[in-house]
């Protein structure tokens, strides 16, 4: 109601366990959304799918926390008619937006689920993912805070978006380590050579694919600039993002700094 997505193109999932799955049936988060869809005015057989432990039990790793969940599917097929099929079917005109994990079991080394003594309930939504819902467009890449990026690099240098995949691959590789690098600053993460801080090193050193480039070319076959794009859009990305953060305008001049001494690599 709030976004206003079409309420017949949501399902939801609850965790049903296949023969030697743990727990139960979870019966609590059926009864739930079967009222919400009834309510509606919509089939809970159709709207609400029941999935084994691949799609519907969370793990931490072999041990931990772990519990069944539940989520919230979105069809993005043309017609919206799918009727569920492509849920949990790795298709990407069905996605997931949000989940709930129950947390009730710790994962033991012996292949056992112990009960925790202390329970919760773990939600997360896919931002970016309710972003290209919000928006209609296919990709992360086409939401319009990430395309204002990709905009800036086309302008410097000249590589438009959408004329060859395989120029946009390379302007997405652009964008996308654009914003990493400017989230990361942002927490307060520079250059170094250890932890968070290397990683940062290595997404600004990272040398352009293929070896007939020459010093200084950006990341990826078909976007070429003799000067480092990076070091251009962060400044631009930040003011856009936190005009007012302190740690990004303490952050920009080291990061400079950082990639002017890099005259045998690329900016990226």
């Amino acid at each position: 109601r709030v976004w206003g997505f079409p309420k017949e193109r949501l399902y939801a999932t609850v965790y049903d366990p296949r023969e030697g799955e743990p727990s139960e049936f979870d019966a609590e988060a059926y009864r739930i959304w079967e009222k919400i869809f009834k309510d509606e005015g919509m089939s809970p057989e159709i709207h609400i799918k029941k999935c084994g432990k691949k799609d519907n039990f969370w793990m931490m790793g072999e041990t931990g926390p772990c519990g069944p969940c539940s989520e919230i599917h979105m069809d993005l097929t043309e017609k919206g008619d799918s009727d569920g099929a492509l849920v949990n079917a790795g298709s990407p005109y069905c996605i997931e937006i949000w989940n709930l994990v129950f947390m009730q079991f710790n994962a033991e080394t012996d292949g056992t689920f112990r009960p925790l003594k202390n329970k919760n309930i773990d939600t997360g939504m896919g931002l970016e993912r309710l972003a290209c819902v919000c928006q209609n467009v296919e990709s992360l890449f086409d939401v319009d805070t990430v395309m204002n990026i990709t905009h800036k690099v086309s302008e410097l240098t000249g590589a438009h978006y959408g004329e060859t995949e395989k120029r946009d691959v390379s302007l997405r590789v652009i964008t996308d380590h654009i914003r990493s690098a400017t989230f990361m600053i942002c927490d307060g993460i520079l250059p170094s050579n250890e932890g968070r801080g290397y990683v940062l090193r290595r997404l600004l050193r990272r040398r352009r694919r293929g070896q007939q480039a020459p010093p200084r070319l950006i990341a990826g076959n078909a976007v070429h600039h003799r000067q480092p794009v990076l070091l251009l859009i962060v400044p631009y990305r930040g003011s856009r993002l936190l005009a007012e953060d302190t740690i990004l305008v303490q952050a920009v001049p080291p990061l400079v700094q950082f990639i002017l001494q890099l005259p045998h690599r690329a900016a990226l």
